[in-house]
């Protein structure tokens, strides 16, 4: 059965301004992300409380295989996605209610009924970050590579109306 929680209880850190905590996951999934190989997500995250109202996360060491479908060729292919960090604020929403246009993007909001904090959002933004804007399995990264220094022996002559001369 595969493990979707990402709820961490911050009651604690919010009485105690200043602490800090880490806590390590691994096999976790996202119905976000719906192509995420078996070993799941693995990551560490570190929340320190800034004031009673405030809680600063760091993602550390974020981790996923996602199966992807090569867009040149179309071969089904494994990329692993790495990110070393990643942070954002998950504030109480009681005590920020100017940031109500900037939740997701900037903010994250602090379930005040049960003084927890829902990262799942966190870990879908920095995996989604790390979206090349074409897929390529490895082969058809690699043929990009070496026209690309191809490209580099030539150059391109502004004055005789945009010609290509070789070096």
């Amino acid at each position: 059965m595969k493990d979707y929680g990402f709820k961490i209880k911050v009651a604690d850190l919010l009485h105690n301004p200043g602490t800090k905590d880490e806590v390590s996951f691994e096999k976790k999934f996202t119905k976000q992300i719906d192509n995420i190989w078996i070993e799941g997500i693995k990551g560490r995250v570190i929340l320190q409380s800034t004031d009673p109202n405030t809680v600063h996360v760091i993602l550390k060491d974020l981790e996923v295989v996602l199966e992807e479908v090569c867009e040149v060729c179309w071969k089904d292919y494994q990329r692993k996605v790495e990110v070393p960090l990643y942070e954002a604020d998950f504030v109480m929403p009681a005590f920020h209610p100017d940031i109500t246009e900037k939740v997701h993007d900037e903010y994250f909001l602090i379930n005040p009924k049960d003084m927890t904090i829902d990262i799942e959002d966190m870990v879908v933004q920095a995996i989604w970050l790390t979206m090349p804007f074409v897929l390529r399995c490895e082969e058809c990264q690699k043929n990009v590579e070496n026209l690309l220094e191809i490209w580099d022996e030539f150059e391109v002559d502004e004055s005789e109306g945009g010609r290509v001369k070789f070096i």
